[in-house]
């Protein structure tokens, strides 16, 4: 037992076990309500150090989903077992966005060649995250931001901030060390998330959020630590958007991919939930952002970086580009004037719940409007 007067509130199970990976002494920390997981308070308490106690509470959380539901705070799993006819009558909620249409919760990669722009579009997107500020012309809720700034300096962090005029007050915490992902970090993340309350957590960049231990060309590391990242920010309703290089050898122009390009294993393309690639030749102001995932269609966005603001912005020339699916609904509301959901998806062909998630898509890329259930196209100038 612990050393706490017996008077005092019981601690829950995930407290301890969060307060052990802080570093509290073991005497200190209430074990009353430890109950079934006594075998895992053991192990962890057994190791000699507090990096070895975290490595410890790592491996368990990867071995056991319930621990690792457990620390998440999590009481009850997800369902993963289902009928034919569970899965046809089940209501599902709407995917959720911290940028619509570009960052879901979960897991999302950005990539680019070395030198091309991804810390500055990362930082771009804390800034606008931290402040409710826009993206691409998108207004973006405001919510706190972790940004996990592992290849930069102070100095170098200020010096950006001001190029893209921050103002005082945006919801961002940066950390420019952290223990490795695999040796206690994700545990160290997950008490951050849960203390902080953020919303987006950008890590820039995965290399130097891992040990030398794991091998990023092998399948099964990569998933291991890819696949945690994900189930934290799903379980946390956070965003987890990770920064990465593409490999020297990446798709010619025209044939890009960002599932592919990314350097190492194909796992860390499989794993994301989107994943954002970014195309420039080097030198060049303009570049292509490529776009793809679960819950999201594939499209490419023309985006000149601003020397004036340090942002990347879209092109003046011309607006999102759009699926040919997207393209369809917009033409199909070019005639109709006005329409509901039902009514696009009966003039175009398309099933009706693809239908309507495109029309929403739409909406947030504001080439169409929704006024009551009737969906309109944007007239542009």
């Amino acid at each position: 037992m612990s050393a706490v007067e017996s008077s005092a509130p019981v601690l829950t199970a995930a407290q301890a076990f969060h307060m052990l990976a802080e570093g509290r002494p073991v005497d200190e920390i209430d074990q009353r309500g430890i109950g079934r997981w006594i075998e895992n308070w053991e192990a962890i308490v057994a190791a000699p150090d507090l990096k070895s106690r975290r490595r410890v509470l790592d491996a368990q959380a990867k071995a056991d989903p319930a621990f690792a539901w457990l620390l998440a705070g999590d009481r009850r799993p997800r369902k993963v077992a289902w009928t034919a006819d569970e899965l046809l009558e089940a209501s599902f909620p709407e995917p959720t966005w911290v940028i619509p249409l570009l960052i879901p919760v979960g897991l999302t990669t950005l990539a680019g060649k070395r030198k091309v722009g991804k810390s500055m579009f990362g930082l771009q997107i804390a800034g606008a995250v931290g402040s409710g500020g826009k993206v691409f012309g998108q207004d973006v809720d405001r919510a706190r931001v972790l940004y996990l700034a592992l290849e930069d300096n102070g100095r170098r962090l200020q010096d950006r901030m001001n190029k893209q005029r921050w103002a005082r007050g945006a919801w961002v915490d940066f950390r420019l060390a952290w223990d490795p992902l695999d040796a206690g970090g994700l545990v160290t993340l997950q008490n951050a998330i849960l203390e902080g309350g953020h919303k987006l957590v950008i890590i820039d960049t995965l290399s130097r959020a891992i040990s030398g231990r794991p091998d990023q060309m092998n399948v099964g590391d990569m998933t291991a630590i890819l696949g945690n990242l994900q189930r934290l920010g799903q379980d946390q309703g956070a965003a987890i958007l990770i920064v990465d290089h593409h490999g020297k050898v990446t798709g010619q122009a025209g044939n890009e991919n960002p599932v592919d390009d990314v350097l190492g294993s194909s796992a860390k393309g499989a794993v994301a939930d989107a994943l954002i690639g970014l195309y420039r030749e080097r030198g060049k102001r303009g570049a292509k952002l490529i776009l793809t995932g679960r819950d999201l269609e594939d499209r490419t966005l023309t985006v000149d970086f601003d020397p004036d603001t340090f942002c990347w912005q879209l092109s003046e020339d011309e607006g999102p580009r759009l699926t040919t699916a997207q393209t369809e609904v917009v033409e199909a509301l070019r005639s109709l004037g006005s329409a509901t959901a039902a009514r696009v998806a009966a003039v175009t062909g398309q099933e009706r719940s693809n239908c309507h998630k495109r029309l929403q898509d739409l909406v947030n890329l504001g080439v169409v409007t929704l006024e009551g259930k009737l969906y309109k196209r944007v007239d542009r100038p």
